[in-house]
């Protein structure tokens, strides 16, 4: 779900999403370029207290259809530091986001008891 998408292609983006969901054991791990951010008020049964930064548009535009669908956002479940949390650095080296998440229905949910970011730095 990236934010340069018409409206559109962010329309069509999640209900393909939503056609995958409701199969038993399933995970989807995906750079959605989505900020779901700290603030859990309404999603609190698919987010935990661990997020991080503020939530965008398209962090809501993902948090909907896992409200609706009981999908259970991992990465942002468990408390964690930053640097294992963070799965995007800006160029001037301040600015840092979750965009890439863990999303799972919840019989698999159960059995993911931790997640961990490792960021390779990749030199030409």
């Amino acid at each position: 779900m990236h934010f340069w998408c018409s409206e559109d292609e962010k329309v069509k983006f999640v209900e393909k999403l939503e056609d995958q969901v409701g199969e038993d054991n399933m995970m989807i791990i995906w750079d959605l370029i989505a900020q779901t951010g700290i603030v859990r008020n309404g999603y609190e049964e698919v987010m935990g207290a661990f997020g991080y930064g503020k939530r965008n548009v398209e962090g809501e535009e993902i948090l909907n259809p896992c409200t609706r669908n009981k999908l259970l956002g991992k990465n942002i479940l468990f408390k964690k530091r930053d640097s294992h949390k963070v799965t995007r650095c800006g160029w001037d080296g301040k600015s840092k986001t979750v965009i890439t998440y863990v999303l799972t229905d919840k019989l698999i949910g159960g059995k993911v008891r931790n997640t961990k970011v490792t960021i390779k730095w990749v030199s030409e």
